[in-house]
């Protein structure tokens, strides 16, 4: 994790039918157990919305689309920030400020922001 980009790298390919032209359109979960585990406990508010979600997510914050990159060993995601020393989602210098609104926020949601606000260095 950088000021200006996240990247993350996961082992293995792309499952099923998706591949990197078709990767918002086509979905598959490579294991089911834990896609029905993530919905229950409302990790998740719909199947298959992961991608579509961050997109949506980016584009309304104002940031540019996730880059996805890969081979047949390793799947790798960037996720930039366009606005490095500005403003993102109300917050500036890693202080946020102003009220956070947490309407649509499920409880984990809730703890996984407060625990990274309170962790960050």
């Amino acid at each position: 994790m950088l000021e200006e980009r996240i990247s993350v790298e996961s082992p293995g390919s792309l499952s099923g039918l998706v591949r990197l032209n078709n990767l918002r359109t086509v979905h598959f979960s490579r294991n089911q157990q834990i896609v029905e585990f993530l919905h229950q406990y409302e990790y998740v508010k719909e199947f298959d919305e992961g991608v579509d979600r961050m997109f949506n997510e980016m584009k309304n914050a104002g940031l540019p689309d996730s880059e996805y990159t890969g081979n047949a060993f390793m799947l790798n995601l960037t996720i930039r920030n366009n606005k490095v020393n500005g403003v993102v989602n109300d917050e500036v210098n890693g202080e946020v400020n102003g009220e956070v609104n947490f309407d649509g926020f499920n409880r984990n949601e809730v703890l996984v922001f407060h625990a990274l606000l309170n962790n960050s260095t």
